[in-house]
């Protein structure tokens, strides 16, 4: 499950969460045939999930707050995290954090198709160093 700022997101249906590295070519003049020289530069983290916009308060409450908070330019404490709290109900919480750090909620979008669930997207890129550990299940 993803979490931002200690709150799992309601009717989540999906969950993407992805680490890059980035490389620079360095190839010179002087590199020998046409192989790429490359070094890295960084790692970049990103997260995003799909949830179906339903009635009731929290999910209700998931939308709106991803809705004003989409290029606020502010931080957001995240989790990708196994969960304690039986399924399905609104009281899942995080535990055994696999990975946790700061996003910033870069896009949402909503989905209504004829006669299909109306869902919504939040896209978060991270910022600035991801910590992880081990997912633990009993």
């Amino acid at each position: 499950r993803l979490f931002v700022n200690n709150k799992a997101w309601a009717a989540a249906t999906s969950g993407t969460f992805h680490v890059s590295l980035q490389m620079e070519d360095c190839s010179t003049k002087d590199t020998e045939g046409n192989w790429v020289d490359n070094e890295p530069t960084g790692i970049s983290w990103d997260a995003s999930t799909d949830c179906l916009v339903l009635t009731d308060e929290d999910s209700a409450n998931n939308l709106d707050f991803a809705l004003q908070k989409v290029g606020d330019g502010e931080t957001y404490m995240f989790e990708l995290a196994s969960t304690t709290g039986a399924s399905g109900t609104k009281n899942r919480t995080p535990s055994s954090p696999y990975a946790q750090g700061n996003v910033h909620i870069s896009e949402v979008s909503i989905t209504a198709a004829n006669r299909q669930n109306s869902t919504f997207t939040v896209s978060m890129i991270g910022d600035g160093q991801l910590s992880t550990g081990t997912i633990v299940t009993s």
